[in-house]
């Protein structure tokens, strides 16, 4: 089986990009036969060249500016209240495509919004990335793909997590995906209540 990213994110009964949670994504996308689209796909369509997908990616990241939308990705990050052990699960809650779970480091410096090369030359920043883009990769690589994705040099893409007060209060979280009139943000740590866009996988046989 192999998964295939959809050309268009999620519509409503008007053809329109709909904003919602991310768990009404998955409920969704679990009613479509389909899983949520993951920072791993995300990653996989960059490295894919497939430029007219990329530019529909792009679009989504770039709705931050009038809509104030995100790309919602299918993972669910559980903080540790008291430490900064937290776990990601990809796929989370997907009945179509099997959930696959890692524990990480979450540095406090992501709270300042340091850029993606800065993260990928952390050993614990390294080895996330590579999880959650599911790539053995260099820094360099993830560096250049992710910036080929978004639109924005590496210098200009900032990684963010949730506040420690944001961390106790909610510690369930998602991953978003945004561009705004400054920066690429990739948000480790949105909220639960945030709304978004998402893109559905399809599997099809080799």
């Amino acid at each position: 089986m192999r998964m295939i990213l959809d050309a268009n994110p999620l519509l409503d009964e008007h053809n329109t990009p709909i904003s919602q949670t991310q768990d009404a994504h998955i409920r969704m996308c679990n009613g479509f036969g389909k899983g949520m689209a993951s920072l791993a796909d995300y990653y996989a369509l960059a490295k894919s060249g497939n430029k007219a997908l990329i530019l529909s990616v792009r679009e989504d990241m770039n709705s931050y500016y009038d809509s104030h939308n995100s790309i919602i990705c299918g993972e669910r990050i559980f903080c540790e209240p008291d430490s900064l052990d937290d776990r990601v699960v990809r796929y989370f809650g997907s009945t179509v495509i099997k959930p696959v779970e890692m524990s990480f480091l979450i540095f406090e410096e992501y709270g300042g919004g340091p850029t993606l090369g800065s993260v990928l030359c952390s050993k614990g920043g390294l080895d996330l990335f590579q999880f959650l883009f599911k790539t053995h990769d260099n820094a360099r690589t993830i560096d250049e793909y992710y910036s080929l994705l978004s639109g924005e040099s590496s210098d200009e893409t900032r990684v963010m997590s949730a506040s420690h007060l944001g961390r106790k209060e909610y510690p369930s979280r998602s991953i978003c995906l945004y561009n705004n009139e400054d920066f690429a943000y990739i948000f480790l740590g949105a909220n639960l209540s945030d709304c978004g866009r998402s893109r559905a996988m399809r599997l099809e046989q080799r």
